[in-house]
């Protein structure tokens, strides 16, 4: 009885579903159709769809053409943000700079595994490990890193180099409970996360103790709501701060989420601290 129940809840679910929302999928499906028109007739390409095209183009029997267009003219590529090229991108790109390299043009990539914030667009980080690997190893590649930070101040750069460990990381991916595959997940950080070190930038003009942080992890218990644990945390952080003399436009709060920027911004504005952000504004 129950198993014939759940089926029929799910159905009722489906049903509802179409209800709702097949008007709506009619309306984008039509709208979809009259902008493939527009676009065709006025040559027009959108971005979404140029990796793909390109892809079909380099599939097809003109590849030669390609290379007689392209290669014999570009003998050196220089690829910034590395980090978040994907598999497609790479595999359009792969044939041109082969056969640049072939006739010894150069490949030049820059990015930073750690800055890698669009893997849900499909950015691979792994593909700077795959070029020396996989796809130029016969040819032999060149490493470097940049281990001089000339945009922070000695707190911040120290801060980084302890977080960033390798012992740091390694405690806390040991202290995650029932989580499947721990060992690939901690190599995989591990590797990410390798050459991470920086030196700061020393100035004789400047104190040594210059840059301050402090960080503080909020465990917010069940029972607890979490305005009533982190509206008195902030608020005294923020006056702790106007008393050692700054200002509040010194002051920048970074959230996540729409919903946490409104809630904070009624929060100081009940406690008359003035405030601009989107909901302000």
């Amino acid at each position: 009885l129950w198993k014939d129940t759940r089926k029929k809840i799910f159905q009722l679910i489906k049903h509802e579903m179409y209800n709702t929302y097949d008007s709506y999928i009619e309306v984008f499906n039509y709208i979809e159709e009259e902008m493939k028109k527009i676009a065709k007739q006025k040559n027009i390409i959108f971005l979404e769809e140029l990796n793909n095209l390109f892809n079909k183009i380099i599939s097809y029997e003109i590849l030669p053409e390609i290379y007689l267009r392209l290669s014999a003219r570009i003998y050196h590529y220089l690829i910034d943000e590395f980090q978040d090229t994907n598999i497609l991108q790479w595999k359009n790109l792969y044939p041109l700079i082969y056969e640049s390299i072939s006739s010894q043009g150069t490949l030049f990539i820059v990015g930073d595994k750690k800055q890698s914030i669009y893997r849900f667009r499909g950015g691979e980080p792994k593909l700077f490990d795959k070029i020396e690997t996989d796809y130029f190893a016969h040819y032999g590649c060149y490493r470097d890193y940049l281990t001089q930070n000339y945009r922070s101040k000695k707190s911040i750069v120290e801060f980084n180099n302890i977080i960033f460990s390798q012992e740091n990381l390694e405690r806390f991916c040991k202290s995650l409970e029932n989580v499947e595959n721990i060992q690939d997940i901690i190599s995989e950080i591990e590797n990410v996360y390798s050459n991470t070190k920086q030196e700061y930038v020393k100035n004789e003009s400047e104190k040594e103790t210059v840059g301050y942080v402090y960080g503080e992890l909020v465990d917010i218990p069940k029972d607890q709501e979490y305005e009533d644990m982190i509206k008195p945390k902030l608020i005294n952080l923020i006056n702790k701060l106007i008393s050692q003399k700054y200002n509040y436009s010194d002051i920048s709060i970074l959230l996540r989420t729409n919903s946490e920027v409104r809630t904070i911004t009624e929060w100081l504005i009940q406690e008359n601290i003035p405030v601009e952000s989107e909901q302000t504004l």
